[in-house]
């Protein structure tokens, strides 16, 4: 009992009063849409929206002081409950998303800014902020925590539709009308990319919302603790010290290559960077030179970033070993993937490049935290795992959009509109026929190629995880050893 008392004191502390009566107030109408949900599989969204209502309760409760799980905010119910009212309750229940397919676009806009806010108060119960590079840590892993919350949406709202029957996708809407083609034109007007749209515009939109709202986070968090940053000292500015400074950055830079990479590293630099050259070279075709010549330039992002950027910056402390892994990626899926035509003597390469991204992406998220802070206890491993998850995660969806933006301008097949609704198809074998929707057919390459990445991301995680606490294992046991030789 004094623990639900605690509890309740926290929740009116963090929430007052108004909050309180908005949260129970949105539990009421999450009943109601229950009790006149039109069919079972309807039913399930709110009383699913109700539970979750009680998430953080529950966390609180099973946990001890000063865990991860009893520093999490009550006010991440709030954004909870905001977050069902508009689609479980608004949407399906009031009936907005049938008479105004539009709607969905505001759902969109919603997940982006109510999940980049999740993403903070998560953050925040890992991570305070303690110096300038600390805000920098909490707006990215807001924004990577959208991402993967708007990755399990659309994978819900596709399995839905495919397993219960609902209308999530709403893929019949899409005409000549719609928005997008009013904005952007009809692109290549290739039939069967007209399901995507529904996916690929919710995608979108919430990736663009999350970016405006993680700006507006990080700049929050610099103007909130500004006073409790070290101002480095301005050194006065004279050309005369031009050419000593870019001597002293090149030396800083290449001990840093020295001390980050080894040979190996080195020769997956410009070896890729030589066979993107001579694709940029013997390409013909307009449109794959400019791909070619973007990815060209990829590969030399995080040195370019090294070198614009001054010492102390954030940018500058990218570790190099990124480069190797961009470099990967580059020469599988444009080099072998476009410029060589893998495709067309293995269709499915597609799903090796999907593969290969879930460990490259956790890699990629491993490297990103160390900018900040190499972990040295188990939170911080956790929250390591945790950030290298949820970068992959916010890479899928942002994968798919990109795919699907080269298809419409270009008219290429990346998003693999050749499955079809043909029983043939692995989606098919594994899944079966679900409820028979053929507007759904479509969607099976995107899904499939985000759920393979996620299998093999979380099983990259997995490894990360424990290959960390094993470090932290070796690392205590070197220190107590030198105590024990010191002292001796």
């Amino acid at each position: 009992m004094n623990k639900i008392k605690s509890l309740f004191d926290e929740q009116k502390n963090q929430l007052s009063l108004p909050g309180l009566i908005f949260v129970y107030l949105s539990r009421a109408a999450f009943i109601v849409s229950f009790f006149v949900a039109s069919s079972p599989s309807e039913a399930v969204f709110p009383i699913t929206a109700f539970i979750l209502t009680y998430l953080i309760s529950f966390c609180h409760l099973i946990s001890k002081d000063g865990t991860f799980l009893r520093r999490l905010s009550h006010k991440i119910t709030v954004l909870i409950c905001i977050s069902s009212l508009i689609s479980a309750f608004i949407g399906k229940t009031l009936g907005m998303l049938e008479r105004f397919p539009d709607y969905d676009i505001l759902m969109s806009a919603a997940t982006g800014v109510i999940g980049t806010l999740f993403g903070y108060y998560v953050t925040l119960a890992f991570k305070s902020i303690k110096e300038k590079r600390d805000c920098g840590f909490v707006a990215s892993s807001s924004l990577f925590v959208c991402g993967t919350i708007v990755f399990f949406r659309e994978m819900l709202e596709f399995l839905s539709d495919w397993i219960l029957g609902t209308n999530y996708v709403h893929a019949e809407h899409i005409g000549d009308n719609h928005w997008f083609f009013r904005v952007f034109g009809l692109g290549s007007n290739i039939p069967e990319q007209r399901p995507l749209f529904d996916t690929d515009e919710d995608m979108l939109i919430s990736l663009i919302c999350s970016a405006f709202t993680t700006a507006f986070i990080y700049l929050f968090l610099i103007i909130k603790n500004k006073n409790i940053f070290v101002k480095a000292e301005k050194k006065a500015f004279s050309f005369k010290a031009v050419p000593s400074r870019i001597a002293d950055k090149i030396y800083f830079e290449v001990e840093k290559v020295k001390k980050e990479t080894n040979i190996y590293d080195i020769l997956t630099w410009w070896l890729t960077r030589a066979a993107m050259i001579y694709a940029f070279i013997m390409i013909e075709d307009p449109a794959e030179k400019i791909l070619i010549g973007a990815n060209l330039l990829a590969t030399f992002a995080i040195s370019l970033m090294h070198f614009i950027f001054p010492k102390g910056s954030l940018f500058c402390k990218i570790n190099y070993r990124m480069q190797s892994w961009l470099c990967l990626i580059v020469f599988t899926g444009s080099y072998m993937g476009n410029f060589i035509f893998v495709y067309n003597h293995l269709p499915r390469f597609d799903l090796f490049l999907h593969f290969i991204s879930g460990p490259i992406a956790v890699a990629a998220g491993y490297y990103t935290i160390k900018t900040f802070k190499t972990p040295e206890n188990k939170r911080e491993v956790f929250l390591a795992a945790l950030y290298a998850f949820c970068l992959s995660c916010f890479i899928m969806p942002f994968w798919e959009v990109f795919e699907f933006f080269g298809d419409f301008l270009f008219g290429s097949a990346n998003q693999g509109f050749y499955w079809g609704p043909s029983e043939d198809s692995f989606f098919f074998k594994v899944f079966g026929h679900g409820t028979g929707n053929t507007m759904l057919y479509y969607l099976f390459d995107t899904v499939y190629d985000v759920l393979l990445a996620f299998v093999t991301t979380v099983l990259s995680v997995i490894w990360l995880y424990i290959s960390l606490l094993k470090g932290l294992k070796v690392h205590k046991t070197d220190t107590e050893t030198e105590k024990i030789t010191v002292n001796c």
